[in-house]
């Protein structure tokens, strides 16, 4: 019963904070832009939960997530955004990151 409450009260937590994430900035390139997302993984008896933590200003593209590449590991990441286009627009953003818990490395993403 209390993991039933845990899970519902992070679903809500994490839920509420995607609102109060920023969207694109129309306005000016040089703001920060921050967001927030998570998954849900509900497995028998057990979830687990994925936060990722996105920043943004101009070309810089900064990236944090826990649980992603394994169970318990932390990853930080780096990335340069490519943005074009008129009619389709783009971003591609390369990313170099650390990765430390259950597992350790570097890794590239993209």
């Amino acid at each position: 019963m209390k993991k039933n409450a845990c899970f519902w009260l992070l679903i809500l937590a994490f839920t509420a904070s995607e609102g109060y994430s920023q969207g694109k900035d129309t306005l000016s390139r040089s703001r920060w832009r921050h967001e927030m997302e998570a998954s849900f993984y509900i497995f028998s008896g057990d979830f687990l939960i994925l936060p990722v933590y996105h920043v943004n200003k101009g070309w810089l593209h900064l990236e944090a997530r826990y649980n992603y590449e394994e169970e318990n590991t932390f990853s930080a990441w780096f990335g340069y955004n490519f943005t074009g286009g008129n009619k389709f627009q783009y971003t591609i953003t390369p990313m170099a990151g650390g990765i430390a818990g259950n597992i350790m490395g570097i890794a590239p993403g993209l």
